[in-house]
């Protein structure tokens, strides 16, 4: 499970997997959730990224806003084998990496909720 937990972080990061304790949930379908920690942080800081307007056609899972302006990622990843997992990353306003994923999803506002395009690089 800790492969797909960094795959997932690799394709929402656009960086290497995150040193032990980073924080993300994950789940295969039709299986029990595994747990890596509780609410996700990214500890990586990942590389200066462009904003690309996301499509259905690119995207790796879903952003959402809420009201009180935290962003959750609900993201996809699919390995060799069949393999595939699912984890969801959730960035307060006070979070380090904010900033950098508002941008790369070229905004969003609370209650929106918007495809999210793959880092560069991947």
């Amino acid at each position: 499970m800790r492969t797909i937990g960094c795959a997932l972080f690799v394709l929402a990061m656009g960086a290497g997997c995150p040193r032990e304790g980073a924080h993300a949930e994950t789940a295969t379908p039709g299986g029990d959730a595994g747990t890596a920690g509780p609410a996700a942080v990214a500890t990586a800081t990942p590389p200066a990224t462009g904003c690309v307007e996301p499509t259905d056609a690119n995207s790796i899972g879903s952003a959402t806003m809420e009201a009180d302006g935290t962003i959750v990622l609900m993201l996809r990843a699919e390995g060799e084998g069949g393999m595939v997992g699912d984890a969801m990353f959730s960035y307060p306003p006070d979070h380090a990496d904010y900033q950098m994923v508002l941008d790369h999803l070229c905004g969003l506002e609370p209650g929106q909720s918007k495809p999210v395009p793959p880092w560069p690089g991947e």
